[in-house]
């Protein structure tokens, strides 16, 4: 009557035990970019890109294929991280005159890669080549390789070649920085 009494183990069971929730870090993931490939040396507004077709279920084309280079950095504009292919050839950048611009305004990150032999020829006066990041962010990063680059000017900076002037030019104007 006045012994020991045990009492009944007290074993969490799998419904009883408590739950802690915590958090998993997972890897960075991005959205594969796209890769195009310029097909015509002229220049023109209305170039276009091909995005139909060449995929094994017909509905994308890999690459994409672009008319003109104009056409190729507006798609890739809007395709952060793109890669854009320049075949051997001189292409020529003819749009603009004394009321539009005809740099190539690059607002994405992306890469451009010449064959080597590829060369970009800014043939309208007083124009640049390319204006990178007008908006002047410091987001936008541009790899240029294997690519010549000829022209490209901002008359009224008297300056040719690179710069990261806002209101100066060159070939290339950048309004973030420049990374050798």
């Amino acid at each position: 009557m006045f012994g020991l009494r045990r009492r009944p183990s007290r074993r969490p069971t799998a419904s009883s035990r408590r739950f802690f929730p915590r958090l998993e870090w997972l890897e960075d993931r991005v959205v594969p970019a796209h890769f195009y490939t310029v097909t015509g040396f002229t220049d023109s507004t209305s170039g276009t890109v091909t995005t139909t077709g060449g995929s094994i279920d017909g509905t994308a084309a890999h690459p994409y294929q672009a008319t003109t280079l104009r056409a190729a950095i507006n798609a890739a504009n809007g395709d952060a991280g793109s890669t854009i292919t320049l075949p051997a050839g001189a292409y020529q950048l003819t749009v603009g005159n004394s009321t539009t611009v005809g740099e190539l305004a690059i607002t994405a990150s992306m890469t451009i890669q010449g064959s080597g032999s590829a060369t970009v020829q800014q043939t309208v006066a007083g124009d640049r080549i390319f204006d990178i990041d007008p908006s002047n962010t410091g987001n936008v990063a541009v790899t240029l390789s294997g690519l010549t680059l000829e022209g490209g000017d901002d008359s009224s900076s008297g300056f040719t070649g690179f710069s990261t002037e806002g209101a100066g030019g060159g070939a290339i104007r950048t309004g973030g920085r420049r990374t050798p």
